[in-house]
């Protein structure tokens, strides 16, 4: 009998698919999409949904308003779980009438709730945060507020909030009874507060001066903007934990300074990350740094201030990796060469120099890895550039306050650095980038450039 050899039985050859890969993979893809492009990969299917919802959406809010019923299409899809939600309107009832299945539905997953609503009264106020019952972040701007009168009427609200921040609120409405504040004291959980501006009524700012001594020991970041005349009562405060601070100050008045407060702040003993702004609108208030070198833990230091003041005996902070200044001349310079000896990142917010100051400006920090000042059309130019070569580590480097139109392949000094793997630049630019250094990304006023475009 004959036998007939098997034959293999032809198939089609496996094509590789997207959806192969595992969500560890596709998540790192979706990161590198913009904004608009990640959303658009929602509506593909549940499970590309799902992971952008789980691990991408630190910048998607579903934004609910008084004005408007309309929500985008498949915004409130089944598969959709919104952690960020932003409430606008008049009155909360005004808002509950035309959201209200879906404030209902959105409240449970919610863990970050922005509430703009312009006169909340308090039935209402305890009424919704007992239903955001969740919440780790709590942002309010409001106008107006009908306090709770009692004090046994909000206990228990928001178990687990973490952060809470009052972006703007105006007059109080039977504000001899602060009861909104005395919700917020009992508060054990909360490690992040933010007052960006608070009631008109001087006087009454002295009750948040109040909910901040309460919140003190505790807090791990403070966001404060704060009149020079109340400047004393964070001094006599314990901020025994706090690692971040963002501190403004307004000089609206003569005959005050900061200094008391700025000392008060280098006693901060575990600060990592110091903002300090001045905002004067009368007279001249210079930064004293003398005693900064007591943050022994400081990493990031940023004086968005007019000028500064350094004492002749300077102790080195050889920790501080991150600075953001204005320069006014040499001396300024060299007293920060002294205090700032191994900076990796350096902004100059703007500087008046001449072209001999350049050069030691330059190569005063050789390790720096991130560089970002505002050059000038006078100061644009290939031999200025040039300098820049000096810096062998430099990563992230940008460019601003172009004014007159300059060419983009004026720039190519700058992208012979090998080490170079980001570039910005702002201003009026025409012409295009050659094609060195190809693997560093190109930005210009912040849109990203393909380097096969330009």
């Amino acid at each position: 009998m004959e036998v007939k050899e098997n034959q293999p039985v032809p198939t089609s050859p496996v094509v590789p698919s997207i959806d192969d890969l595992p969500n560890e993979v596709l998540v790192m893809i979706f990161r590198l999409l913009p904004f608009a492009d990640r959303l658009q990969v929602c509506i593909v299917c549940k499970r590309w949904n799902g992971l952008v919802f789980s691990f991408l959406d630190e910048h998607i809010f579903l934004c609910l308003s008084q004005e408007d019923r309309q929500v985008p299409k498949g915004a409130l899809s089944e598969y959709r779980t919104y952690r960020q939600v932003k409430l606008c309107g008049s009155t909360y009832d005004g808002l509950e009438d035309v959201h209200g299945e879906r404030i209902e539905a959105l409240a449970a997953g919610a863990r970050s709730l922005v509430l703009e609503i312009r006169e909340p009264q308090k039935e209402e106020f305890v009424q919704l945060l007992r239903k955001f019952c969740h919440l780790r972040s709590l942002t309010m701007s409001c106008e107006e507020f009908y306090v709770v009168d009692e004090e046994d009427e909000g206990r228990g609200l928001l178990p687990n909030l973490e952060r809470l921040a009052f972006e703007q609120l105006g007059d109080f409405r039977n504000s001899d009874s602060p009861d909104l504040l005395k919700l917020f004291m009992r508060h054990r959980t909360i490690r992040h507060f933010v007052i960006r501006y608070c009631d008109p009524d001087f006087h009454k700012i002295v009750l948040w001066m109040d909910l901040l001594e309460a919140l003190a020991p505790r807090l791990l970041s403070l966001s404060l903007n704060i009149n020079c005349f109340l400047a004393r009562y964070p001094c006599e405060m314990e901020f025994k934990a706090l690692k971040v601070l963002y501190l403004r100050v307004q000089f609206s008045v003569e005959g005050f300074t900061a200094d008391e407060l700025t000392q008060a702040v280098y006693r901060m003993a575990n600060l990592e990350d110091l903002t300090i702004v001045f905002f004067a609108m009368v007279g001249k208030h210079p930064l004293k740094l003398d005693g900064v070198w007591q943050l022994t833990k400081l990493n990031k230091f940023i004086a968005n201030v007019d000028s500064f003041v350094l004492p002749e005996i300077i102790q080195p902070m050889p920790h501080l990796e991150t600075l953001s200044i204005k320069i006014n001349d040499a001396t300024e310079l060299q007293k920060l060469k002294l205090l700032c000896p191994n900076l990796k990142a350096l902004e100059i917010q703007s500087i008046a120099f001449n072209r001999e100051l350049w050069l030691p400006l330059v190569t005063a920090w050789p390790t720096l890895e991130h560089l970002n000042f505002r050059v000038g059309n006078q100061f644009l130019g290939v031999r200025m550039l040039k300098t820049l070569q000096s810096l062998s580590n430099l990563r992230k480097l940008a460019l601003s306050g172009v004014y007159k139109a300059a060419n983009l392949s004026i720039l190519d000094p700058v992208l012979a650095i090998a080490t170079l793997q980001e570039l910005h630049v702002k201003g009026t630019w025409k012409g295009s980038v050659s094609g060195l250094n190809r693997f560093c990304r190109v930005f210009v006023n912040e849109k990203y450039v393909p380097r096969s475009a330009v």
